[in-house]
């Protein structure tokens, strides 16, 4: 084994000593004077700062202050390892695995970047706490203050493609993320990906968030997961979320169904797939497990338009209203919804079957300024206020309503009953009627079938 100490001269043209900044130690090794470049078989170069450079052949640009550092058939692949400081300072391990691996110093004034790329089946292991694999990677270092004309900052970005199938990376839990793309921050530790494809495990309760987006960012040190552009969420098959604008989840662990938080913002549609009922909104969802609470809104530019309101839907209503909140109740590890408050010129439709024998429904409509809906009750409480009262129309059998106060009973048992409440007007002037009848479309359009 011959061991040789490689002077900056390989990179500068000089024979400084005190500008030593790495070793080489290798099998054979020979130099070309002429073209300034290294050439060498079994080769292990050490950093000045530690890093270690494995490889089975390599050859080095003196003039471009660079190198190409590769495997031969059947050898083990090259190997880059070094120690890359968080930003708490902390060293964390980094394995970089690779067919070919290329190394460029990149001058910038009195600093330097450290390039790495690498070709071929790319493995990286960062702080032994989560593997990456692709086709292709790079890594750029920060900028850090110059040892010679080589430098090694604090930290960096590894930036790794897919090829023919998506780049990966996954969590010692099994928590995973696909992408054409992956960017992974040294210092931060936050992954950065695009065309996401993800699948988080909620270890007490053994069941999956799996996730798809245009694009995402993972902080593993927090859990929290923040999406964009077409993102779509199954819980273990139970829940779906689908929003076309921003989403974030924390934490994705095991604690996320007792103290996790969901907040969207954008067209956001949440649907019970087992219950069949549905949620949707333009504004704001906020999810807070702490409190078992759930909020939708309606952008404040829309000024209360029907079609840009929050919306509740299953298979006896549709309503539609600024504002819903909604108080969740636990049984067992599933969320149910248990009081509905829908406020700002609420919407409403109502659905019953009049005999088990008949399977058309009867429709009713109503318009109140707040509203209340009881979900295991069948019971709902619409309220107006001192410019509106509440309206109420059964155009199939005719009957009209104003009154302060109406209350709706029956949903569930199909003992349907309306019925107003303080000084009620049995009749709908024209305008009331209007009103009505103008909200009808949208509200057929959002019912279950």
């Amino acid at each position: 084994m011959k061991q040789l100490l490689i002077l900056l001269f390989l990179l500068t043209g000089t024979l400084a000593a005190e500008e030593v900044n790495f070793s080489i130690d290798a099998d054979t090794l020979s130099y070309d004077r002429e073209n300034q470049s290294l050439t060498g078989q079994g080769i292990v170069i050490t950093f000045k700062e530690g890093s270690k450079l494995f490889a089975s052949h390599a050859e080095v640009d003196a003039e471009g202050k660079k190198g190409v550092v590769s495997r031969s058939q059947n050898e083990e692949p090259v190997v880059f390892t070094g120690l890359i400081d968080d930003e708490e300072g902390v060293k964390r391990p980094l394995i970089v695995k690779a067919d070919q691996m290329g190394v460029e110093t990149l001058k910038e004034g009195e600093s330097a970047r450290l390039a790495i790329s690498a070709f071929g089946h790319v493995q990286i292991f960062f702080d032994e706490e989560y593997t990456a694999e692709g086709s292709d990677a790079s890594f750029l270092t920060g900028e850090g203050e110059l040892e010679g004309n080589f430098s090694f900052p604090r930290g960096g970005t590894i930036l790794l493609h897919g090829g023919e199938s998506k780049a990966r990376v996954e969590k010692k839990n099994g928590d995973f993320i696909l992408a054409d793309e992956l960017q992974i921050d040294t210092k931060t530790r936050l992954v950065k990906a695009s065309s996401f494809e993800a699948e988080f495990f909620l270890p007490e309760q053994m069941q999956a968030v799996k996730i798809q987006a245009g694009y995402g960012v993972w902080d593993p040190s927090s859990s929290s997961l923040k999406l964009s552009d077409q993102v779509s969420v199954l819980l273990a098959g139970l829940l779906s979320l689908d929003v076309n604008g921003e989403l974030i989840m924390e934490p994705l662990n095991d604690e996320f169904l007792t103290k996790g938080r969901v907040k969207t913002k954008g067209e956001t549609t949440l649907s019970a797939l087992k219950e069949r009922r549905r949620l949707k909104c333009f504004g704001t969802l906020d999810f807070d497990a702490l409190t078992d609470h759930l909020t939708l809104t309606t952008p404040s530019s829309s000024k209360g338009a029907p079609s840009l309101q929050a919306r509740f839907v299953d298979e006896y209503v549709a309503l539609f209203a600024n504002t819903i909140e909604i108080d969740l109740k636990r049984e067992g590890e599933h969320l149910e919804a248990k009081q509905l408050l829908f406020d700002g010129k609420v919407r409403a439709s109502l659905r019953m079957v009049p005999d088990e024998r008949v399977s058309t429904f009867l429709e009713q409509y109503a318009f109140a300024s707040r509203m209340e809906y009881l979900v295991d009750e069948g019971k709902m409480r619409c309220y107006g206020d001192e410019e509106q009262k509440v309206l109420y129309h059964n155009p199939n059998r005719g009957i009209q309503m104003s009154a302060p106060e109406l209350v709706v009973t029956g949903l569930l048992n199909n003992q349907f009953e309306a019925k107003g409440v303080g000084n009620v007007r049995l009749r709908l002037n024209p305008i009331e009627v209007e009103r009505i009848e103008e909200m009808v479309p949208l509200l057929r359009s959002w019912r279950y079938n």
